[in-house]
């Protein structure tokens, strides 16, 4: 597991965030941030192959990925190869998706039909954190996550100096 180094006296060096154009409700950092296609992820450290981050909103959007899209999320984690870290911040926590489908405003109707379930996703996770060398990062909340993708970009930022 990461250690997010907090309250550290040393301030990070200057960067600036690239978001994917592709965001449609994006984090808003308070250093440097502009918008440019990314290849992989949703954000990066500009002109910097060091740190990627993929942003997942909701347990039914990993679901999705894991599942009817999981070549398609495969192929972005691959791409992500370049990068000395990567992760996947989730806005929700380890348990939301352990419970998965329940606690999803999802209609009953479309319920019955969903085949993924939290337990199989953690199976799919370790497997992708393995092959990919990707981390999985699970967060109470959007605030929570958009506060651990700065202090990891600005982790990956100081040890670059």
């Amino acid at each position: 597991m990461i250690e997010i180094k907090r309250d550290n006296p040393v301030h990070a060096p200057y960067f600036t965030i690239i978001q994917d154009t592709r965001e449609k409700q994006p984090w808003i950092f308070s250093q440097g941030q502009m918008v440019q296609k990314l290849d992989a992820g949703d954000y990066a450290l500009m002109n910097s192959f060091l740190i990627i981050i993929e942003r997942k909103k909701r347990v039914s959007e990993l679901s999705n990925n894991l599942g009817m899209k999981r070549i398609q999320f495969e192929n972005e984690l691959s791409k992500m190869c370049y990068y000395k870290y990567k992760y996947v911040v989730c806005e929700f926590t380890y348990e939301d998706m352990l419970k998965y489908p329940r606690g999803e405003k999802i209609p009953r109707k479309f319920k019955r039909r969903i085949k993924m379930n939290g337990k199989y996703m953690a199976k799919i996770i370790r497997q992708l954190e393995e092959a990919y060398d990707v981390e999985f990062i699970f967060c109470e909340n959007r605030q929570e996550a958009q506060q651990t993708a700065k202090e990891l970009m600005e982790n990956a930022a100081r040890s670059a100096t």
